[in-house]
């Protein structure tokens, strides 16, 4: 996995500390690495999302075909969240499946990912596969809102599904034991 995150057809998808991590982890494992960075402003405005447009959106679309989607979410909102967890933050199959939170009476709060060792951090994530070039104000709310809710966990633990309610609990524990919680929108 770590690989393909070097591919430059990912590029965009990645921040540099993500690409690093790869990086390093290939180093640790003696695979050989092959990368081409965007170099020159051009190069790397080509290789920007704002540029793929659709292509991007195809691609993942594409993939969210796969059975491992197809067969273990019902919709595309999950599929995607499922999408990112597994082909972004390289979760196996069994976790990215027991992260995902979305459905209904989730609060707007689609996974949870509690990462331990080093990182030692909690993932709050809320995803919008959609295609339209504009989009309004509402994943923003949606995003807030879960955030606002966040401050009162036991609270929200009693008003939610039980599967957030479960993920809920994992990121209670981790937050004690001082982990840091970084809350994601895609």
């Amino acid at each position: 996995m770590e690989a393909l995150i070097l591919n430059p057809e990912w590029h965009e998808l990645f921040s540099d500390d993500e690409r690093n991590i790869a990086r390093n982890r290939l180093k640790e494992y003696e695979f050989p690495i092959t990368e081409a960075v965007p170099t020159h402003r051009q190069e790397i405005q080509e290789h920007t999302i704002y540029n793929i447009g659709g292509n991007m959106y195809d691609k993942i679309a594409q993939e969210l075909k796969q059975p491992f989607y197809t067969q273990n979410f019902p919709n595309d909102g999950q599929r995607f969240v499922a999408w990112y967890l597994h082909r972004v933050l390289l979760l196996d199959m069994h976790e990215t499946k027991a992260a995902i939170t979305d459905g209904q009476n989730d609060k707007q709060i689609d996974a949870i990912v509690v990462e331990d060792g080093e990182d030692r951090r909690i993932r709050i994530i809320q995803g919008k596969f959609i295609k339209n070039s504009i989009i309004d104000a509402s994943p923003l709310r949606e995003v807030l809102s879960a955030w606002t809710k966040l401050k009162d966990i036991p609270k929200l633990q009693l008003e939610c599904s039980g599967k957030l309610a479960e993920r809920l609990e994992a990121m209670r524990e981790a937050v004690e034991d001082d982990y840091d919680v970084d809350s994601l929108s895609y």
